[in-house]
């Protein structure tokens, strides 16, 4: 194998990404004092929508959705909605406005920027709403989330307990879940050497760490097209169980706006079922028109195909798409208090509602497209 200094990511956008979407402690919460007073006296306004003609008797609603990175197939079934016209159909005008290191879209929505939000990590909610942010998960993009442990396949780590007296590579923000798999495990971190690594997986590829944590949909097919067959056990099988990418918005939004939630819902449900039937043709649509710049066509079809399987379980053949399930947030919390990450219980109910799934479905498991 050629010497690797660095891998170069498929796509400009991914070299940027450090897992902060999955990892990263909301600023404004832990920067306490008045920055959450700040935040918290905001939460009480509602993100307004604008409504505006349409050339005809009904009015087009105006939102906007926070979304926690960059604009990419993983969006792809809002960009499907935009194409094929659901949200039109819905009455409704839709921004999606991209996100990065600085951004963290509950700070956005909680304090009335945007009517809706999209974040990747759990912990980060409960935290949230431990500190008494209002905020309310309603739906979910991925049924797990999308994070494991990836090793070189001539030398696979195939189970947590392969990982004793190995070099785990570990973003900062993966202790966390790291922490929650070893306790299910029954082991710590002193039986292993932790490694502090960024997004860039090199340091797997060169052989300075013997496992690497990452983004099932992003490293690993990286690699793989440098030629280098891995090995990745997904953090659903070591027994972190959470949602990847779900929506949110406020209480208040709920309460005042809740058909507007409902509308956009269903509009993006429906493409997400195009996209599952179309999964190239939303990835070119990405890269051409609705995406940041740099991605790569070839790239974002791979990834769009890779991502399909983790947006569907047993529940959502049984309910349909973006569907959640209590006990997966019970979980997460008992996790994080079992760990020493959270230091008091919370109700599920606090964190998160079936009531606009309930609604978008109306009894059914599919809505027509």
């Amino acid at each position: 194998m050629a010497k690797l200094d660095k891998i170069t990511f498929l796509d400009a956008s991914l070299s940027r990404r450090d897992f902060l979407r999955h990892s990263i402690y909301m600023g404004a919460l832990l920067a306490g004092g008045s920055t959450l007073a700040g935040l918290l006296a905001g939460c009480g306004t509602t993100a307004p929508t604008s409504p505006t003609s349409s050339g005809s008797s009904k009015s087009i609603e105006q939102i906007k959705i926070q979304l926690n990175w960059v604009k990419d197939v993983e969006s792809a079934g809002m960009w499907a909605a935009m194409e094929k016209g659901y949200y039109k159909e819905e009455g409704l005008e839709v921004e999606v406005v991209p996100g990065g290191p600085q951004v963290d879209p509950t700070t956005v929505v909680a304090g009335g920027g945007y009517l809706l939000g999209r974040a990747a990590n759990t912990t980060n909610h409960v935290k949230a709403r431990l500190q008494g942010v209002p905020v309310k998960s309603f739906a979910t993009t991925f049924q797990r989330i999308p994070s494991g442990l990836m090793s070189l396949a001539k030398n696979p780590v195939k189970s947590v307990k392969d990982a004793v007296g190995k070099r785990i590579g570990l973003q900062t923000g993966a202790r966390g879940a790291w922490a929650v798999i070893l306790r299910k495990a029954g082991l710590t971190e002193d039986q292993m050497q932790i490694v502090n690594v960024g997004v860039d997986p090199t340091p797997l590829a060169t052989g300075q760490v013997d496992a690497y944590w990452c983004y099932v949909t992003n490293q690993p097919l990286a690699l793989k097209a440098k030629g280098i067959d891995v090995y990745v056990l997904p953090a659903e099988e070591m027994g972190y169980v959470a949602y990847g990418d779900f929506f949110f918005t406020t209480e208040d939004i709920l309460k005042n706006q809740k058909d507007l939630v409902i509308r956009w819902l269903r509009a993006t449900i429906r493409g997400f079922e195009y996209n599952e039937k179309h999964p190239e043709e939303i990835a070119r649509l990405t890269v051409e028109k609705y995406g940041a710049p740099g991605l790569k066509v070839e790239h974002q079809i791979e990834v769009n195909k890779a991502q399909i399987p983790l947006m569907k379980s047993p529940l959502t053949e049984k309910k349909g798409l973006c569907w959640m399930e209590s006990s997966v947030w019970q979980q997460a919390v008992t996790d994080l208090l079992a760990t020493g990450q959270i230091d008091k219980p919370i109700s599920v109910d606090e964190l998160m509602t079936l009531e606009i799934l309930d609604k978008v479905y109306n009894g059914k498991n599919y809505i027509p497209i």
